[in-house]
């Protein structure tokens, strides 16, 4: 209760702050929409010709798209712009300041300034979700609807985890600021279907598994074609990389340089 607390006082700074730098935020809303749009668009030109596509028809794979962009949206609105400020923070000292406060540390570096103008790149993504799940008449149901979210929550912590851990390599190596581009480039491989990926060798498809089943297996579920197996697995990634993003971390606090020596 402690720390939902504090999370909603947190997202009621982040509307004050746009209150006060409103262009800055019509700025951001701006670009995180444009580029929702620009991942739908590019798509569909993709698939103009190709009715199906490694077992997913056009319209499933516009779908997925914009579910996409749902997904993300709320992780870049809650979530990424931390990891923004992550090697800064380490390498200028900053996280002295972190430790020193009575909250955990791991919070502080995940959810302590959020990106609300991605809230209206998720906001139109789900009305236009909704929008293509009817003219595409995709059946879906309460319980499929139902495990989309349970499993998209499964993606986003996923989808955190790995970051994190890799984020935390910048206690030895804090000049690695450009660590998070390199990141967002690979985990920008979960906008594909897992099947696209299973044609490469077994040793890259295993390392790339956590990472392509983030989007399409909750998107599979929503349209009722997901398997168990893959439900399970999500599932079962999102509590293994979250507790070891949890075990890591405070692993590597044990070697950070502190700024006061």
């Amino acid at each position: 209760m402690r720390y939902l607390n504090l999370f909603i006082t947190l997202i009621k700074i982040s509307f004050s702050r746009i209150l006060i730098y409103r262009g800055n935020f019509a700025s951001h809303a701006t670009s995180s929409v444009g580029w929702g749009i620009f991942s739908v668009i590019s798509i569909m030109l993709l698939t103009s010709k190709t009715p199906v596509v490694f077992g997913w028809s056009r319209n499933e794979l516009i779908l997925l798209t914009v579910l996409m962009n749902v997904i993300f949206g709320v992780y870049r609105s809650f979530i990424d712009a931390n990891f923004w400020r992550f090697s800064q923070i380490i390498h200028y000292g900053d996280l002295d300041i972190v430790l020193l406060k009575p909250v955990d540390s791991q919070f502080q570096m995940s959810l302590w300034i959020f990106d609300l103008s991605s809230l209206l790149r998720f906001l139109f993504a789900s009305i236009f979700a909704v929008y293509l799940i009817i003219i595409f008449h995709i059946p879906v149901s309460f319980v499929s609807i139902l495990f989309f979210f349970i499993l998209s929550t499964a993606s986003i912590i996923l989808l955190y985890s790995i970051t994190f851990i890799l984020l935390t390599l910048t206690i030895w190596f804090t000049r690695l600021s450009n660590l998070i581009d390199l990141i967002n480039t690979v985990t920008n491989a979960s906008r594909y279907p897992k099947e696209m990926f299973e044609h490469l060798t077994t040793f890259v498809f295993f390392i790339l598994l956590p990472i392509v089943i983030i989007i399409s297996t909750p998107v599979k579920a929503l349209f009722q074609k997901g398997s168990l197996s893959d439900s399970i697995l999500l599932l079962a990634f999102a509590f293994v990389f979250f507790s070891i993003s949890r075990v890591f971390w405070k692993f590597a606090l044990r070697f950070y340089a502190s700024a006061s020596g």
